[in-house]
């Protein structure tokens, strides 16, 4: 006996036959959302309560024009007209600067999506005059277009909830996500050949945090190995960080005291060869005074090493190994440089886990893993207080993770057989 048709389930059946994906990204965004907004109000960390509280309440007892004026962050410009904004307005400071983070969370996901679709399209529509046989076209892993909208929307989706991504923005309230959603988008209309846009976003990511200079070098390999560029869109650069600082300076600021703020943050923020980062450094070399230049020198002669790399593998450089390049340069940043941070490995932690789940290859599926934990335990013992490995025990997977990229690249760049 047939029943009569309800046109409620009709509907509903028809929604999850033909928009289940978009059903699911959805919710998952939705749920993303809702656990930051949980999370916020529960917790401050201890920067915000020595450094962005004080710094807030300093703008409000100000008018916004004097605030710009005078040194009150040591952040650059843009980030501290945005505290500025924050401390005028009626709600907790705390809660407006973790939803700016957090909104860039989103931001972030958005264009990872659009960059994981790119490379698994091999860049096919961007580059529509380059034959199948060429190194643009190797990179597509000839994936359906459904699977290639799938592994885009999972990577999108595990970023919101990677534990450092969200521990990063709606504990610590700190703007990794900022600069790292800017830093995404330039490299996203690298790839796809957009370079005016590509250079003015790298200059806006570098205007909001001088860490964005860990893809300085791969933006050079790029020059010199796909030679897609000119030496002049470098110009943009310095031209974006050069107008970021002009609200400073028409509201009252030395253009000295404006443009070498990062000067000063690389001279005096820091006496530590790392903090809570477990990178070469981790193995007993504790002397920030006498190893700091030393240190960089190292991690320059390493980034002027791989160019040789860089050189002789160009032709292997399609999508696929441009990402893994841009990766590995990130990784070597926070490996050899010292004085850093356990949050400055955010961007490579980041690349690492979508090249992981847009390629799903097993060693480095495991790499992605390995770092995930180790960012959640030198996350927790920083905001919680509990630390279950000391950094310098977390070295050892930290350095298998770089050593395996490093072989990696080096297999791509220079085997005969790839």
């Amino acid at each position: 006996m047939n029943q009569r048709r309800n046109p409620v389930d009709d509907f509903l059946h028809h929604l999850a036959d033909e928009y289940a994906a978009e059903i699911v990204w959805a919710m998952l965004m939705l749920i993303a959302l809702v656990m930051r907004l949980e999370i916020i109000p529960r917790m401050q960390s201890d920067d915000y309560y020595m450094f962005l509280e004080p710094w807030c309440k300093t703008f409000a007892s100000m008018s916004f024009r004097e605030g710009m004026a005078v040194e009150v962050t040591n952040y650059y410009v843009p980030y501290t007209l945005l505290l500025n904004v924050i401390a005028h307005l009626p709600l907790p400071y705390y809660i407006l600067i973790c939803l700016t983070s957090c909104f860039f969370d989103f931001i972030t996901a958005f264009f990872v999506i659009k960059l994981v679709r790119f490379l698994l399209q091999g860049g096919k529509q961007e580059f529509t005059l380059i034959n199948l046989s060429s190194p643009e076209a190797l990179s597509g892993v000839y994936l359906s277009e459904e699977e290639i909208r799938n592994r885009a929307g999972i990577c999108g989706m595990a970023l919101l909830f990677l534990p450092f991504v969200f521990l990063n923005s709606a504990v610590w309230g700190q703007c990794d996500s900022i600069y790292t959603a800017f830093a995404i988008m330039s490299l996203t209309y690298l790839l796809q050949g957009k370079n005016h846009k590509a250079f003015l976003l790298f200059g806006v990511a570098l205007s909001f945090k001088l860490q964005a200079i860990f893809f300085l070098p791969f933006f050079l390999y790029y020059y010199f190995a796909k030679k897609r560029c000119s030496i002049l869109h470098f110009l943009y650069i310095p031209a974006v960080y050069l107008a970021a600082g002009l609200p400073a300076i028409f509201c009252g600021r030395s253009p000295l005291d404006t443009y070498l703020v990062y000067r000063l943050q690389v001279t005096h923020d820091t006496d530590s060869v790392t903090r809570n980062m477990p990178n070469l450094y981790s193995f007993g070399l504790a002397d920030y005074y006498v190893l700091k230049t030393a240190g960089i020198l190292i991690a320059a002669a390493v980034f002027f090493a791989a160019f040789l790399w860089v050189l002789k593998g160009r032709e292997r450089l399609d999508l696929k190994n441009l990402m893994l390049l841009c990766l590995w340069t990130l990784l070597t940043a926070v490996m050899f440089l010292p004085g850093m941070h356990e949050r400055y490995d955010y961007p490579s932690s980041l690349l690492l886990s979508v090249f992981a789940l847009a390629y799903r290859e097993k060693k480095i599926l495991l790499c992605a893993l390995l770092v995930n934990l180790i960012d959640l335990m030198t996350y927790c013992s920083f905001l919680f207080y509990t630390t279950l490995l000391p950094p310098d025990l977390l070295v050892l997977p930290y350095l298998f993770v770089y050593l395996q990229v490093t072989l990696k690249l080096r297999h791509v760049l220079l085997d005969r057989e790839v």
